[in-house]
């Protein structure tokens, strides 16, 4: 299957941090594929506007790739899909370009849409709407009433840390860390990796006695898929906080 990709120059690569990549499949239909590695998302409208001009920039400069003006919608790609209703990025990519945003999580199924589905959203641009107008020169929060929604401090270094186990359990490291985030959220990333029971998790932190099933069900869906990608890793540990009643309550260490 014949597939484009765009190749950043230098500037670009240091203003996307090579976590995101842009594709285009002719034989799959009139869109385009924007895929957000490693849980890689910004937290500021602004930053947000600059992913839109940057993405816009580079249609215009590729002439292999369609015209936005041609195109039917753009699939955003996350495996942090579940942030994105809060850090809006949907909603002003399609303000933006003026077009449709469909955003799906890395790791797709049934399932996990009957779980979360709104994981799989659909943004529309709105004319009539000048929201997002001036966020460049705004701060994320422009009504001095709103507060803050996502821990931005706390959900990068989370996720750092989840992705530095990964490569350490895979490579039988030692597992030492310097940290201020609670074992817990540890913990649940080495039963994921097989590298604690679910049994002894369970017990460890005295969970409701179906959380153990509810997790292994979860992992079990994602097990041919997590070692492929931080992506799906990181996917399969926010499904399972946010799915499993008794660890719902971690995600307000992020989340409001």
């Amino acid at each position: 299957m014949h597939c484009l990709e765009v190749e950043f120059l230098r500037k670009e690569s240091m203003l996307v941090n090579e976590k995101w990549t842009l594709e285009y499949h002719p034989s799959r239909g009139h869109f385009i594929i924007l895929t957000i590695k490693d849980g890689f998302f910004h937290n500021t409208l602004a930053e947000s506007a600059e992913m839109a001009t940057i993405l816009k920039n580079l249609l215009t400069s590729h002439g292999a790739f369609p015209s936005l003006l041609t195109l039917e919608h753009i699939t955003l790609i996350s495996g942090m899909s579940e942030l994105e209703k809060y850090i809006k990025r949907g909603r002003i990519l399609a303000q933006k370009l003026n077009i449709i945003i469909q955003i799906t999580p890395a790791l797709t199924s049934e399932h996990i849409r009957d779980r979360h589905p709104e994981w799989f959203a659909n943004y529309y641009p709105d004319p009539t709407s000048h929201e997002f107008v001036n966020e460049a020169v705004q701060p994320f929060f422009r009504d001095a009433h709103e507060i803050q929604l996502i821990n931005n401090e706390r959900i990068y270094s989370l996720i750092s840390l989840l992705i530095k186990l990964r490569k350490m359990i895979n490579r039988s490291r030692t597992k030492r860390f310097g940290t201020a985030i609670p074992a817990i959220y540890i913990n649940l990333g080495r039963v994921l990796l097989n590298d604690l029971g679910v049994n002894v998790f369970v017990e460890q932190y005295k969970l409701l006695p179906d959380a153990g099933d509810k997790i292994r069900a979860i992992i079990t869906e994602y097990s041919l898929w997590t070692g492929v990608s931080n992506d799906v890793f990181l996917q399969c540990y926010f499904d399972i906080i946010l799915d499993v009643e008794s660890l719902r309550h971690l995600a307000t260490w992020f989340l409001p």
